[in-house]
């Protein structure tokens, strides 16, 4: 999994745990209106359905259905994501989605211009 799609990650854990606590805060702009008891399951679908979709075959696979209290470690397994990598392959294979910002090729340090010298 790229840098970004690592941060992306960590950031909807962090919202999740907040969700769950039940912080206002945690509440995402555009569920606004959303009551406070929107399950994990609930936020990791609004923020990556790409996530949402590759946990769920995951389950089937097992035919497991993990309670929200269990999917911080499941979301770092490698069988996650491996389920995860096929998933974003297969939804960035689709030319509508390429320019989705999770179809992106990972950044390489290489890339970045460096301090003092101009192109």
């Amino acid at each position: 999994m790229s840098t970004l799609h690592w941060t992306l990650a960590a950031c909807l854990l962090v919202v999740m745990q907040a969700h769950a606590q039940g912080r206002p805060d945690s509440q995402p702009a555009f569920h606004a209106s959303s009551s406070a008891t929107s399950t994990r399951r609930e936020v990791l679908e609004a923020f990556s359905p790409v996530s949402y979709a590759s946990l769920k075959r995951l389950e089937a696979r097992r035919g497991a259905l993990y309670a929200d209290s269990e999917l911080d470690a499941v979301l770092r397994s490698e069988s996650f994501q491996r389920e995860y990598g096929i998933g974003l392959s297969a939804f960035c294979s689709n030319s509508a989605n390429a320019p989705n910002l999770a179809c992106s090729p990972p950044a390489d340090a290489t890339d970045r211009p460096r301090k003092g010298v101009t192109p």
